[in-house]
């Protein structure tokens, strides 16, 4: 019973140490979606670009402040020495007060809405006057006023309907939206700059593998020339000359393994993963997408962020000539006040007043606001242009990729029959050497040869590749068609 037990232990650490060994020897590799999955979330610059678009949606919840309530107090005291008209006027006059008022902007007609308070205690100091044998003072000593009103004032002319007060509003909302499409197009130039590297790792990678290749060709070579050498078929110069080959490629597989690490030490510091998490990549340089020429500069991120530069500079001109306008307000104000000698009799309010009057306000020469106008519109046929020329650079930049990318794939076709016509004369230039008609550098240039054939192929699809980037980057679908379409 114990020596099965301590079999069964047995069995079970060794199957734990096999499980073990072969998950520390697995290489994970990593697929580009996931790559860029990595980076879009750990990178600081997508933490950067969202917290601009905070900062502008926060903007947009200031400006929506101007229709906020507004407190105003204010609590003085003066002293006055009037000159004497008469013997009946007040020698000195103390005057303190308490003024409360709230006001809110009515945006949808651009009027004032205030209610508003106020307390005065006036202290007035009066010379008596004799008359007979007593001394009388003409007045109230002290006298209690309270005041409480409402009061609206409605623009007819300049702001009517709020056109100015609304204005700013509408041009943090504005700004929020084209921030917007600012941040995609920042964030796709940069998920199209890490593409770029993933790719660039993708093909240092094949590369290797490629060289790898060649150098276990090369050592198969000079281990086939010494048994021939020992066996006196081939030259003493034979040897030599497989293993000049053997350290060429080294030193090729070398300078690649350099590349792979740099490049993937570069990935690792965009994605915020350990180097060990980047392992191999897995991507097919040949899967080549299929593109779509017909994408319009409209359908752009750039197109919607002019759309939205125009509109608010059309806002900008109205705004101006609102501006260059002349004021006409209508003021309405209603009131109820009392007053006393004692503080309880004047909280009556057993009086009123009301108040209705037009106020007008004109530049007689307004050259500022004819400027300010001028320039808004300036600035919009500016934009107009600028528009245009974005179209026209896009449409160059399309047919442009569009035709390299047509270019290379029509060398990849090529690359590909160079590499099997390249490969009959690796084994037809082996076989002459093997019957003893060929020379064995003959062999070694064409073994060069066919893989420079296979490098070139690579690079081109590689080529390919980034030209795809480029035009998903330029046309505005590159993190849909790579990250919110794959998942």
């Amino acid at each position: 019973m114990l020596r099965t037990k301590k079999k069964n232990n047995r069995h079970f650490l060794r199957h734990f140490f096999v499980l073990f060994i072969f998950l520390q020897t697995q290489v994970f590799s990593v697929d580009l979606t996931t790559y860029l999955t990595w980076v879009k979330l750990y990178h600081p610059f997508f933490k950067d670009q969202s917290l601009s678009q905070s900062i502008q949606d926060q903007a947009v919840l200031g400006q929506e402040g101007v229709s906020d309530w507004r407190l105003f107090v204010e609590l003085g005291s003066n002293k006055l020495e009037p000159i004497q008209e008469s013997d009946f006027s007040p020698t000195k006059i103390q005057t303190h007060y308490l003024s409360m008022s709230t006001q809110k902007k009515v945006l949808p007609v651009g009027g004032v809405f205030q209610v508003y308070g106020r307390s005065i205690q006036r202290n007035q100091f009066l010379n008596p006057i004799q008359f007979g044998d007593q001394m009388v003072s003409f007045g109230l000593g002290r006298l209690y006023e309270n005041r409480l009103g409402l009061s609206y004032t409605q623009p007819l002319l300049k702001n009517r309907k709020g056109r100015l007060d609304r204005f700013p509003i509408f041009q943090a909302e504005k700004r929020a939206e084209a921030n917007q499409y600012r941040k995609k197009i920042n964030e796709d130039a940069f998920l199209a700059m890490a593409t770029q590297r993933y790719i660039a790792w993708a093909l240092n990678v094949e590369l290797l593998q490629l060289t790898q290749k060649q150098l276990d060709s090369a050592r198969d070579q000079l281990a086939q020339t010494k048994r021939k050498y020992a066996q006196n078929l081939v030259e003493r110069l034979d040897v030599l000359r497989a293993e000049d080959d053997v350290r060429l490629n080294q030193q090729k597989r070398i300078t690649i393994a350099s590349q792979v690490a740099d490049a993937a030490i570069a990935l690792s510091l965009l994605s915020g993963k350990p180097r060990s998490a980047l392992a191999t990549p897995d991507f097919d340089l040949e899967r080549l997408q299929a593109i779509s020429g017909a994408v319009s500069f409209e359908e752009t991120y750039q197109a919607q962020l002019f759309f939205l530069d125009l509109a608010l500079q059309e806002r900008v001109k109205q705004a101006k000539k609102e501006a260059s306008r002349s004021s006409l307000d209508v003021v309405v104000d209603l009131s109820l006040l009392g007053g006393s000698d004692s503080v309880r009799s004047s909280l009556s309010l057993d009086k009123s007043d009301h108040s209705l009057s037009l106020l007008y306000q004109r530049s007689l020469q307004n050259r500022r606001a004819r400027s300010d106008f001028k320039q808004s519109v300036l600035g919009l046929d500016q934009l107009e242009l600028r528009r245009e020329e974005a179209r026209l650079q896009f449409e160059t930049k399309k047919r442009q990729l569009l035709e390299q990318l047509k270019a290379t794939q029509d060398q990849i076709l090529l690359s590909r029959a160079h590499i099997k016509s390249s490969k009959k004369r690796v084994d037809e230039e082996r076989r002459l050497y093997d019957l003893g008609k060929g020379n064995l550098n003959f062999v070694i240039q064409a073994k060069s040869y066919y893989y420079q054939t296979e490098i070139q192929y690579r690079q081109n699809l590689a080529q390919a590749q980034l030209y795809y980037v480029d035009y998903l980057n330029l046309t505005s679908q590159l993190t849909y068609q790579l990250l919110d379409k794959e998942h």
